[in-house]
């Protein structure tokens, strides 16, 4: 192996699963012995703080997309596409900065668009290689794709963190035929491994995981406070704040937590008989990979979340409701019908030797 690189990684902060699932293959890069930087902005660099104390941090700014309380989320991003066009501009801009002042050998960027550069290696990780539009915004399936992948193309690699065969965890989001870009599979990324079980019985009736962005985190919560109280289930629940003030809230039924490391939620989750999340990708392959059952309520408006949801609820693997609809106790009882043991098996990943390989092309550059 050449000497070790410096090598920048940089998730966006969308949500936290473009972090989360960054988190292994940062530990992947450390164990090469390379030299890892991380970039990102918002709950998503603290989270990676979290995890890795020891490691620099880059702030880079976000993207500034805003979510509305009501209405329409697919218009709402539509007319905010000359802002994220800027956005995407400025991240640019600033990549060339850090790459003269801090010399990086390679990026991998999650899904940041702007992080691409013809001085170094750079790679551009997503699931979602054809996207999919509202239903009532079908007719912009195709610009919206072109776009797509003509900033994949300015990247070196794309790696997509699916199975290569079949229609693997993220269907025709990640399987959209070929494309210019020099892609590679992964398999599904989790950043958990499964632990043996303990054979106590769970501590916790329900863990409900929170996540997305605002407002939408906040309406989730403030509505889910009450029935989860009146349910009389013993409940913990992590707001998915990293960083903010920690909360102390325990009143022997219900547990409130801002947020927890990788291995504490691993814990929480292999310790509790169901879990209630949002859909998104990098959820799923977590709860794939701990083979956890969990009730999925998609973000409204997030169309690549409804997807995954109604694709899983199909096959009877997770069951799945729209937020508006959502009731607990019938949600529970429907539930019943749905396991991941469904799941077709996927494809062990070797991140590993994906890592080593890729460390080796980017030796001569």
């Amino acid at each position: 192996m050449a000497k070790p690189r410096r090598i920048l990684v940089a998730p966006l902060d969308w949500g936290l699963g473009h972090a989360t699932r960054c988190i292994p293959l940062i530990q992947g890069l450390l164990d090469w012995g390379q030299e890892v930087w991380m970039a990102s902005s918002g709950g998503s660099i603290k989270l990676l703080k979290e995890e890795f104390p020891g490691l620099p941090a880059l702030e880079l700014t976000g993207y500034g997309i805003r979510y509305p309380k009501a209405g329409s989320l697919a218009l709402s991003v539509l007319q905010q596409t000359p802002n994220l066009l800027r956005s995407i501009q400025r991240e640019h801009r600033q990549l060339n900065e850090i790459i003269k002042k801090h010399k990086p050998d390679a990026v991998i960027s999650d899904n940041r668009f702007g992080l691409w550069n013809t001085a170094i290696p750079t790679v551009f990780i997503t699931h979602q290689v054809h996207i999919q539009p509202p239903r009532n915004f079908r007719w912009a399936a195709g610009p919206v794709n072109m776009l797509n992948r003509y900033f994949m193309s300015r990247f070196d690699e794309c790696w997509i963190p699916d199975s290569a065969t079949g229609s693997g965890l993220a269907g025709r989001l990640s399987h959209p035929g070929t494309h210019s870009t020099k892609t590679y599979y992964l398999g599904p990324l989790s950043r958990f491994r499964p632990l043996v079980s303990s054979g106590h019985p769970p501590l916790y009736d329900l863990c409900v995981i929170l996540s997305g962005p605002e407002p939408q985190r906040s309406q989730w919560e403030e509505s889910l406070v009450t029935p989860l109280k009146e349910s009389g289930k013993k409940v913990l629940v992590v707001r998915g704040l990293p960083g903010a003030p920690p909360v102390s809230m325990n009143d022997g039924k219900m547990k409130v937590v801002s947020s927890l490391s990788s291995d504490s939620l691993q814990q929480a989750i292999q310790s509790s008989e169901m879990l209630i999340s949002r859909a998104g990708y990098s959820s799923i392959m977590d709860y794939v990979a701990l083979g956890k059952d969990a009730i999925l309520v998609p973000t409204p408006g997030q169309t690549e979340q409804e997807y995954l949801a109604d694709e899983f609820k199909k096959k009877k693997i997770f069951y799945s409701v729209a937020q508006k609809n959502f009731n607990l106790s019938e949600a529970l009882q429907a539930s019943r019908n749905y396991s991941v043991k469904n799941l077709v098996a996927q494809e062990t990943p070797d991140l590993k030797k994906h890592l080593e390989n890729w460390l080796e092309r980017i030796s001569s550059c």
